[in-house]
C-alpha cells in the first residue's frame, strides 16, 4: 500500500504481523496447478528488508515442499500448507519446524475440519479459510466459525498451544465473532487497505 512514510509506519505498528500469500494456477481447487509461476519469485533481501514484522506465510501450492526452505530463508516466521494437497502432512510439518518456522496447516471452506484434528500436536497454528482461496474482496462465510469452535474446544481439551487463524473477508463487523469463536490470528486485506483509516480498521479488528 502506497502512502507517506508516517502513515505506513502507523499501519505497520498497528498490524503486529504481516500475512504473505503464495499462489499458483488455481488454488480454489485444492491448490491444483503448476509451480512454474513461483520460480524466481522469492526475493530474500526484499522480504527481509521491507519490514521488521513477523511474516505469517501461507503457501497455497499443490507441491509446497520445494518452497519451504526458500521462504524460510527469505524471512518467513511461519509456513502454512494446505491439508488438501497431501494425505500425510507430517513430513512437511517436520521440515517447517526444522527450518525454525511455526508450523501451520490450513483447510478450505469445503474441507471438513476433522481432517485437522489428528495433526494438532504437530502444529503451532491451524488456519481456517473463510473464503475460497484465490482472490481478495470475497464475502466472509460465517458458517466456518463452527470449525473454529471445534478446533478451540479440541485444542483446549488437549492442553495444546496452537493458535487458530482465520483468513478471508475478515473486517471490523465480523472480527468479534471470530474472536469469540476462538480465533486469535485474524487476517484482513480489503477491510484494511480499502479503509479511510487503515490503522483504525486494524485496531477495530483487534478489538482495541
Amino acid at each position: 500500500m502506497e502512502g507517506d512514510g508516517k502513515s505506513d509506519r502507523t499501519q505497520e505498528e498497528a498490524c503486529g504481523w504481516a500475512n504473505v500469500w503464495a499462489c499458483e494456477g488455481n488454488p480454489e481447487e485444492a491448490c491444483e496447478g503448476t509451480d512454474e509461476d513461483c520460480d524466481g519469485a522469492i526475493d530474500e533481501e526484499g522480504a527481509l528488508g521491507c519490514t521488521d514484522l513477523f511474516l505469517d506465510t501461507h503457501l497455497m501450492l499443490s507441491d509446497p515442499a520445494p518452497y519451504l526452505e526458500p521462504f524460510a530463508t527469505a524471512g518467513a516466521g511461519s509456513l502454512t500448507v494446505h491439508l488438501e494437497v497431501t494425505a500425510d502432512p507430517a513430513p512437511l510439518l517436520a521440515e517447517i519446524g526444522h527450518l525454525g518456522c511455526l508450523r501451520g496447516l490450513a483447510v478450505n471452506p469445503r474441507t471438513p475440519v476433522n481432517g485437522l484434528l489428528p495433526w494438532l500436536e504437530h502444529l503451532d497454528l491451524a488456519l481456517v479459510m473463510s473464503v475460497e482461496p484465490g482472490f481478495g474482496g470475497q464475502s466472509f462465510m460465517p458458517e466456518v466459525l463452527d470449525k473454529v469452535r471445534v478446533l478451540r474446544r479440541e485444542i483446549d481439551t488437549r492442553g495444546l498451544d496452537v493458535a487458530i487463524e482465520i483468513d478471508g473477508g475478515v473486517g471490523p463487523a465480523n472480527a468479534p465473532d471470530c474472536r469469540h469463536a476462538g480465533a486469535r490470528w485474524l487476517v484482513a486485506g480489503s477491510a484494511v487497505f480499502k479503509a479511510d483509516d487503515p490503522a483504525e480498521a486494524i485496531s477495530q479488528i483487534r478489538g482495541e
